[in-house]
């Protein structure tokens, strides 16, 4: 619902101390709590539970060497919104950046990015909020840089950088949550 969906919307400012101007101003931000390590080319999701809703974020660049060498971070982070925390969960089963988390359930699901080496990932990393632990599936979509949303359980992957030319054709994700 409308209501609903303003209430998330307000609470995830609260979470990020969002301070919103008028319509016709400059949106300005207040200094967050401490955070997790920021990371370039990280993906995030938020999962909505009541009573709070958590924000995940993981991999990105954890590092990039003098010869421009990149190290794809495994760190997944949560922070929830009823205690302003940032807590560190499981590593991913493999470093990437450039990828993208969707929340389903009470999963979350990382999909595609790019590895330490370059390589486009075509793997599915599923995490499960409730065991704290990743299943890794393989497919054959690998791209990068692209986003994902959810509807109704289906992930919708859309643009990006694939191996293949299919990377401009959306891709449809149903998962047995």
């Amino acid at each position: 619902s409308t209501a609903a969906t303003a209430l998330a919307l307000t609470r995830l400012c609260i979470a990020l101390r969002w301070a919103p101007a008028a319509a016709d101003e400059v949106i300005t931000w207040a200094n967050p709590p401490p955070t997790a390590p920021l990371r370039a080319e990280a993906a995030s999701a938020i999962l909505y539970t009541s009573p709070a809703h958590t924000l995940y974020t993981a991999g990105g660049v954890s590092s990039t060497t003098s010869t421009g060498t990149t190290t794809a971070s495994l760190e997944l982070w949560s922070y929830t919104t009823t205690s302003a925390t940032w807590s560190r969960l499981a590593d991913a089963p493999a470093g990437l950046r450039s990828a993208t988390l969707a929340a389903v359930g009470t999963k979350l699901y990382l999909m595609g990015g790019l590895t330490d080496a370059g390589a486009y990932s075509s793997n599915v990393h599923v995490y499960d909020t409730l065991a704290d632990a990743w299943t890794t599936y393989a497919t054959s979509y690998a791209r990068a840089y692209h986003t994902a949303n959810v509807n109704a359980g289906t992930v919708v992957l859309s643009g990006g950088v694939a191996t293949t030319a299919s990377a401009s054709e959306p891709l449809l994700l149903t998962f047995d949550t």
